[in-house]
């Protein structure tokens, strides 16, 4: 949703963020990695379940707290190499990032 308010010769213009989910920093892990899973712009206080396209482990869940964010750490373990959708989601709303999973342990 975008918007504007003029007044005084004034422009106030604000947009406002969905929810979003992220994986680390780039959205690239390798397996075996403890990664991060960091969701914002959920309701405040909703349980966001996380998990990858086909079933795909590790799955979580994140509770966001008053700003509608949280994260979850998860280990890449069970999961294989390849192109993924990470899907965080409540009842009502839901987030999608495209995720790379890379072959071998990187610490």
């Amino acid at each position: 949703m975008f918007g504007a308010l003029e007044a005084q010769g004034w422009t106030l213009s604000f947009s406002e963020a969905g929810p979003a989910v992220a994986l680390g920093d780039d959205g690239q892990v390798k397996v075996g990695d403890l990664a991060t899973v960091s969701v914002s712009g959920f309701p405040a206080g909703s349980t966001v379940d996380v998990a990858f396209d086909g079933g795909a482990k590790p799955a979580g869940a994140i509770t966001t707290d008053a700003d509608g964010t949280g994260s979850v750490r998860l280990r890449m373990a069970g999961i294989k190499p390849g192109a993924y959708v990470l899907t965080a989601e409540t009842d009502e709303v839901s987030a999608k990032q495209e995720v790379v999973v890379k072959a071998g342990r990187s610490g």
